[in-house]
């Protein structure tokens, strides 16, 4: 009866450690193709130029959470940043993109994918200097293609202090099925970012030092104020070396 219920056991751990890794792959693929979707789509009108963020491209948290990262100068527009991970039962994707030449929204895309099931949010947060006629006509078409997925399942984020800062946002979960769903909801919605930034001048010496001046006040915000992913780096890295991580390389603003 022993033998019976070791090999039972053995069995069930083989299946499900075989449904987690089968799970994995497919989901790594979802979330790279996510990753370069974001990328194409700013480099269509943007080129961007990878650059070596050293000692940052492979980071550890809690001895468990590993995470690759890379970082882009997206021409005409300021940094961009990925950071993806596969713990097994759960991938996740995050990209930035901070603007400093031109007076565009600050883009951050989080997908999270943990066995069939999908998470999915695209932020955008009004750091711009002015929020004119031209600026309110974006916000509203990027809330015109938010209404374009009320069938797919909303997520209400939890409270935060930066609430205040974003006029739209997208927050929808989903299932594996709804992966090309989700990836024309990414398409669009930053399409519409990219080609309103298109319309933009590049920023003079002066409106670039503010530009800059503002994004760094809110990373320094995440620091001091919190966030959901910041306090994992906080409690993980300390503040000052999250501090460092975000002005060099997630949120670099020059």
């Amino acid at each position: 009866m022993n033998v019976l219920l070791v090999c039972l056991v053995i069995a069930v751990v083989v299946l499900v450690g075989g449904l987690i890794a089968v799970n994995a792959s497919a989901n790594g693929k979802a979330m790279n193709r996510a990753v370069q979707v974001f990328c194409d789509t700013v480099n269509d009108r943007f080129p961007l130029s990878e650059v070596d963020c050293g000692e940052y491209r492979k980071m550890t948290l809690f001895g468990i959470m590993k995470f690759n990262v890379k970082q882009y100068e997206a021409r005409g527009v300021g940094n961009l940043s990925v950071m993806t991970t596969n713990m097994g039962l759960m991938q996740m994707a995050t990209v930035v993109l901070t603007p400093t030449e031109r007076d565009m929204p600050l883009v951050s895309m989080d997908y999270m994918y943990m066995l069939k099931n999908r998470t999915a949010y695209l932020e955008f947060y009004d750091l711009v200097l002015a929020q004119d006629a031209g600026y309110g006509a974006l916000m509203q078409e990027l809330g015109a293609i938010r209404k374009q997925y009320d069938k797919l399942e909303t997520v209400t984020p939890s409270p935060a202090w930066y609430d205040t800062l974003k006029t739209e946002g997208f927050y929808k979960k989903g299932s594996k099925a709804e992966d090309d769903v989700l990836i024309d909801m990414l398409e669009k919605g930053l399409s519409v970012v990219m080609a309103y930034g298109r319309t933009l001048p590049e920023l003079d010496t002066e409106a670039h030092a503010n530009k800059v001046a503002l994004q760094k006040t809110y990373s320094a915000g995440l620091i001091e104020n919190g966030g959901i992913s910041t306090d994992i780096f906080v409690k993980a890295l300390g503040a000052e070396d999250t501090r460092a991580f975000f002005d060099r390389v997630l949120f670099k603003a020059d």
